[in-house]
């Protein structure tokens, strides 16, 4: 690898770094009224960019496919990354990762044939968006953020649709076993005569992103 391509590829990531770290403070700020300190917000941009940098360096040293693909692959962890922090600490998916997920989606060299990626969307945020509006129906309540749904489309716009698939089901199964434990543990900590607990939130985005960037590195290297 020849050091100019070394050299961007690092400006490359500490650059998606810096904006997966900055425009979706707004959201974090303005939006949902909170706010994380300086540290947190340096912790977060230097794991970011540990996770581009590994995952770059590593698929270079494997030689398991080319610069310029691998780098694009770094960007798409580092913004699965992203979305976990955001996920698990405030609930919400910031539209710029999906935006940038659907992007690498249809553009470059991760893209998957056009057809194949609608499908993938269509399969994986069509059966989101069916289950928000069934439990929607049932409970009154909303279950699932739309923010989930876009994320579930975008990475099945990346994945395709087995794979797609099998990110949905995992993720399901993550959350349901979360879910079990956070009821044991509740139940352990509240006497009879207690309230019963509300039901904790899960993030299911997170458990998405998860589930998603392990099938990525699985099946783009």
């Amino acid at each position: 690898m020849s050091p100019y391509l070394a050299a961007s590829g690092a400006a490359g990531i500490a650059g998606l770094g810096i904006l997966l770290v900055h425009l979706p403070r707004r959201l974090v700020r303005i939006d949902l009224e909170r706010e994380y300190p300086a540290e947190v917000e340096i912790r977060f941009a230097l794991g970011l960019f540990a996770v581009g940098t590994v995952t770059f360096f590593l698929g270079v040293a494997l030689h398991a496919a080319s610069e310029e693909r691998l780098l694009m692959l770094a960007g798409v962890e580092m913004t699965l990354a992203a979305v976990i922090f955001y996920d698990a600490r405030f609930l919400v998916v910031p539209d710029l990762c999906n935006v940038l997920l659907a992007a690498t989606a249809i553009i470059g060299p991760l893209a998957l044939p056009f057809r194949e990626a609608v499908f993938g969307a269509a399969l994986c945020g069509g059966l989101l968006g069916a289950v928000a509006w069934v439990w929607r129906r049932s409970t009154g309540e909303d279950g699932l953020g739309f923010g989930d749904i876009k994320l579930a489309a975008a990475l099945g716009a990346l994945l395709g649709l087995e794979p797609g698939l099998w990110m949905v089901t995992g993720a399901a199964a993550g959350g349901v076993i979360f879910g079990a434990l956070g009821r044991f543990t509740d139940r352990k900590g509240h006497t009879i005569e207690a309230e019963t607990p509300e039901p904790k939130l899960i993030a299911f985005g997170a458990a998405l992103a998860l589930v998603g960037g392990g099938i990525v590195l699985w099946i783009k290297r």
